[in-house]
């Protein structure tokens, strides 16, 4: 008997949720915005055919990245 694939994204986005820590996409709103289109991303994936395949590039086109430690760095003294 075959699993729906509303069962199938549903345990692994769980999966994911316990395995992968939330800040790691970002904090705030950053991070729901970066943790939506992962689950979403997920999701696609999961619905996909056979032969159908999804890009990284289409996975993190619109996500949200703040490079908080580089610019920290870019105003601390060089040797």
């Amino acid at each position: 008997m075959a699993s729906q694939h509303v069962n199938v994204s549903a345990f692994a986005r769980a999966v994911i949720r316990q395995v992968w820590p939330m800040e790691m996409l970002g904090t705030g709103a950053d991070g729901e915005h970066n943790w939506s289109l992962l689950m979403r991303s997920v999701n696609a994936y999961i619905r996909s055919r056979r032969f159908e395949s999804i890009s990284l590039d289409s996975i993190i086109a619109d996500m949200k990245v703040r490079l908080s430690v580089l610019e920290a760095n870019s105003h601390a003294d060089t040797y």
